[in-house]
């Protein structure tokens, strides 16, 4: 961002998810031969969210790259018994955990592959050299060094290096409270209630997994689920394969166990940091396929157009987003950055330019809205999406709110009415008759609409037809003498 604004945050990812295709191919390329390396990469790239995000400032390849050159750098050091190849994968290990806490999942599997090589050095009779327990501890000493930075800039912000986490435990947290924690991991709503679709999670990932969508929010693709049984009459025979699919396994059980807890945790996007090392272990599977040969009929070329066809459709499929918003006359400076943003931003974007117009002591609070990178001045994102929620936790009538606004310094709401609407019918419900009748309150006694339509307007919207739009400025207004 310092670099080159927000252009150069999506270069970065786009970069990181070359520099992850290509550790696929690589990795494959050295161990299994180039055809297994680009059906690796192949089964990676079917993954339409996967290309979806690489050109987006994210992070899910960063943590999907670095686990899986960290699982490389610990694979060379157990084949070499080289102890500078365990000092890569710490470093890289450590950058996996410095991305996302969800990369503890990646690093425990990597840290467990290590313990159990270390524990098996006696047996059959023969002392291996490689891995000691200080190898062990070097490894672990190294990933926790490289990651430590980002917790300990937690810590000193927040007071917890882990924040939001253990805050009603043992550790403080900067402004959270048990109401936040529970409303951050809503304990109770996840697929632990639905035991079949527990069960059924990896056909409804890939079935109903759809970006936008209300399920999963993510695009897997067909091949992994249709060519997982594979590994089971495939296995493949490689030394690392049972190191990949320990990661591959703790990834997805960590992702399940999340997912039976919370409806928040069901995030398919999570999951993304273990299809590099199921691509790996399926192209082995898929390679090898020979073995399945009929007389009439060659499975593993009926495999490989399969994958050849799926990738042909995903290609269609980005051949006709970019047909229908082409990006070229933005990158060759046809088209200006305003109108860019506001083509594709459409309301939030015009919300944004007019909050930017209230002048430099304005302070807004955004209500259902967690974008607020093009507020130039002081906005507060609903991050979150409790805000209202919580402002009626601790005051219960719409006065004491406007109170508490004031004394905190805010001078104008900004609120989102397609992200009301969204949340207050089914299957979002977070906003109750309750809610939005304190805020009709609040409106009527000590609001002045500056801009936008009046709740009134945005309730009796259709939901469709005020998605992505209904934002409202409003000011509030001086206290009563």
């Amino acid at each position: 961002l310092l670099i080159q604004g927000d252009v150069a945050a999506r270069l970065m990812h786009l970069l990181l998810a070359g520099l992850g295709a290509l550790s696929v191919y690589a990795f494959l390329a050295r161990r299994e031969g180039p055809r297994a390396a680009w059906v690796g990469v192949a089964l990676l790239a079917s993954a339409g969210s996967l290309l979806t995000l690489a050109t987006q400032a994210y992070v899910e390849w960063g943590l999907l790259t670095f686990g899986f050159l960290a699982f490389w750098a610990l694979q060379e050091a157990l084949d070499r018994y080289n102890p500078r190849w365990l000092l890569v994968s710490g470093c890289l290990a450590g950058a996996a955990l410095g991305v996302k806490y969800t990369g503890l999942f990646l690093v425990a599997a990597l840290a467990g592959l290590l313990i159990w090589r270390a524990a098996r050095r006696f047996t059959g009779g023969y002392r291996r050299p490689f891995p000691t327990w200080n190898h062990v501890a070097l490894w672990c000493g190294v990933t926790a060094a490289v990651a430590a930075p980002w917790y300990l800039r937690s810590l000193a912000l927040t007071g917890n290096p882990v924040y939001p986490f253990f805050v009603e435990g043992w550790l403080e947290g900067w402004r959270w409270d048990a109401w936040k924690a529970d409303w951050f991991i809503r304990p109770g709503t996840g697929l632990l209630t639905e035991p079949g679709r527990l069960l059924a999670a990896p056909w409804e990932l890939t079935v109903l997994g759809i970006e936008g969508g209300a399920v999963y929010d993510v695009i897997f693709g067909p091949l992994f689920l249709a060519l997982l049984p594979l590994l089971l009459v495939v296995r493949p025979r490689s030394a690392w394969a049972g190191g990949a699919l320990l990661v591959t396994l703790v990834g997805y059980l960590g992702w399940l166990y999340g997912a039976a807890q919370s409806q928040l945790l069901q995030q398919g996007r999570l999951l993304l940091p273990v299809l590099p090392f199921l691509a790996v272990l399926l192209s082995v599977s898929l390679n090898q396929a020979w073995r399945l040969a009929l007389p009439a009929l060659s499975i593993q070329r009926l495999l490989r157009v399969a994958v050849a066809l799926v990738l042909l459709l995903g290609t269609v499929r980005l051949a006709s987003d970019w047909a229908a918003d082409p990006p070229l006359p933005y990158v060759l400076g046809a088209e200006g950055r305003p109108g860019y943003l506001e083509r594709h931003l459409g309301d939030h974007y015009r919300a944004m330019q007019f909050v930017n117009r209230l002048g430099p002591e304005a302070k807004t609070l955004a209500l259902w809205e967690p974008r607020t990178y093009y507020c130039q001045g002081q906005c507060q994102a609903d991050a979150l999406l409790y805000n209202w929620r919580y402002l009626l936790h601790l005051h219960s009538t719409p006065e004491a709110i406007y109170q508490a606004l004031r004394a905190e310094g805010y001078t104008h709401l900004l609120l989102y009415g397609g992200g009301l609407r969204f949340f207050s019918e089914p299957p979002n419900v977070a906003v109750n008759s309750k809610h939005v009748l304190a805020l009709a309150r609040l409106e009527a006694g000590h609001l002045e609409l500056l801009y936008g339509p009046r709740l009134a307007q945005v309730l009796q919207t259709p939901l469709d037809a005020i998605a992505g739009g209904g934002y409202a400025v409003y000011r509030l207004t001086p206290e009563r003498p």
